[in-house]
């Protein structure tokens, strides 16, 4: 899709210096709310990629409120969901960059791709430090992830659970989750490292 600004161009212009900026957005099961929003700027001329991953939980001024940026998506005007547009326009106000393109696409849409380019080699890391790795299980979203620590060669559905794994489940005798150490910026350094090695391997 193109921006709201040039919503029938099939090509927008790159900007300053040949760059191409295009905003990443996944969206969860409902197509709702952005689970995962990446801003890449592609150079035109040294033909380079930088990424900047968006917290999902940063909070912003979006609407008529304060919220969670993954709310743009799903924040509803005169009866209508804002979608990409809105998204595009809150992570534009919040970098001040100018967003030439957008995908929007599903986390069903990913293990497709995946399964169609081949298995991804990738190495799951022991998060807790006690071999468990990835262990979570949500009945009501037909969500089960299970990736042990090591090195293997990743499905659609594998990677689709390495993108949306969050937290553990909660002990049985404290009820307390697992989550990462380091919040969601260990889940974003994760997620960059695997679209890392899918440029490399593909």
């Amino acid at each position: 899709g193109t921006t709201k600004d040039n919503p029938e161009a099939g090509i927008v212009a790159a900007g300053d210096e040949g760059t191409i900026n295009i905003l990443l957005m996944c969206t969860d099961n409902d197509g709702l709310r952005t689970d995962a929003i990446m801003l890449a700027s592609y150079n035109t001329q040294t033909n380079n990629i930088n990424m900047l991953s968006i917290p999902r939980d940063l909070r912003m001024y979006i609407g008529n409120r304060y919220q969670k940026i993954n709310a743009a998506h799903a924040f509803y005007t005169d009866g209508v969901p804002g979608g990409p547009t809105a998204t595009c326009e809150a992570v534009s106000r919040l970098t001040g960059v100018a967003i030439n393109y957008y995908v929007d696409f599903s986390f069903s849409a990913i293990a497709q791709i995946i399964d169609e380019l081949g298995a991804i080699n990738f190495t799951i890391p022991d998060i807790y430090g006690d071999g468990v790795g990835m262990v979570y299980d949500d009945p009501y979203q037909d969500l089960h992830i299970n990736l042990p620590p090591g090195t293997y060669d990743l499905n659609g559905e594998q990677v689709v659970h390495l993108l949306r794994y969050r937290k553990g489940n909660p002990d049985p005798i404290t009820g307390i989750r697992k989550t990462y150490p380091g919040g969601d910026a260990d889940r974003i350094k994760i997620q960059q490292e695997f679209i890392r090695s899918l440029v490399d391997q593909k």
